[in-house]
């Protein structure tokens, strides 16, 4: 008997010809009310291209976080900074994107192992999987040990 679990997610998007610059999406948890493409001038719009840069990212960092937790790896914080390049040759795509995360641990680890953690971490990333082979994805780790008090 197979393990594997499936899961629908929906999303609902509409526009009005009534108001021709608003388009809204929503999901069970996530409510956006004013689209706009990358080039818009549109104050507080979000675009699809940073909706698909924050999945990537948290993603990403929740993937690391799990990886570090299953293996017991006393980490303070973790804050990912990502970054995406978009291009537009003949139509927007996405080229790359580069998650620079910053892990603060308790104790001095083996860096070694902490950086391949995070390199994996991409590998594992269920968004980072569906963009393999379309998207360059690169991790650039931070490791940061907190001092102690004295």
């Amino acid at each position: 008997m197979s393990g594997s679990v499936s899961v629908i997610l929906r999303a609902v998007g509409s526009w009005q010809s009534s108001q021709p610059d608003n388009c809204k999406m929503q999901t069970d948890s996530i409510k956006i009310e004013q689209l706009a493409t990358l080039f818009d001038d549109t104050p507080q719009a979000t675009s699809p291209e940073e909706m698909l840069l924050s999945a990537a990212a948290s993603c990403y960092l929740i993937t690391l976080r799990t990886l570090l937790k299953n293996r017991n790896i006393a980490v303070s914080s973790i804050e990912v900074h990502s970054e995406a390049r978009v291009i537009n040759d003949g139509g927007l795509r996405f080229d790359s994107i580069v998650h620079r995360p910053t892990m603060v641990l308790e104790h001095l680890e083996d860096e070694i192992r902490l950086r391949r953690l995070a390199a994996h971490a991409e590998h594992a990333c269920m968004v980072s999987c569906a963009l393999r082979g379309n998207v360059t994805v690169s991790v650039e780790p931070t490791i940061l040990v907190r001092a102690a008090n004295h």
